[in-house]
């Protein structure tokens, strides 16, 4: 019956629903090559020495696309 899961969800069927609902509605990262791409370069600019000319990165696309999940 659980064949369709992944390994890893498939323990939550046997936790309570509070606990099922709350990892169905948790946030998700989808590592889209874009985004993987944004991501790093994010942490190349934060791992940067202070300079007195910082770099910055703009992140541009639609709404509800996962541009705050990258920065966070």
């Amino acid at each position: 019956m659980s064949d369709h899961l992944l390994e890893h969800v498939r323990p939550y069927l046997d936790r309570d629903p509070e606990e099922r609902i709350a990892y169905i509605r948790a946030p998700r990262w989808i590592g889209h090559h874009a985004a993987q791409d944004s991501h790093r370069r994010l942490t190349e600019l934060v791992e940067r020495p202070p300079s007195l000319r910082t770099q910055g990165l703009m992140l541009v696309g639609p709404y509800a696309n996962g541009k705050t999940m990258i920065a966070e």
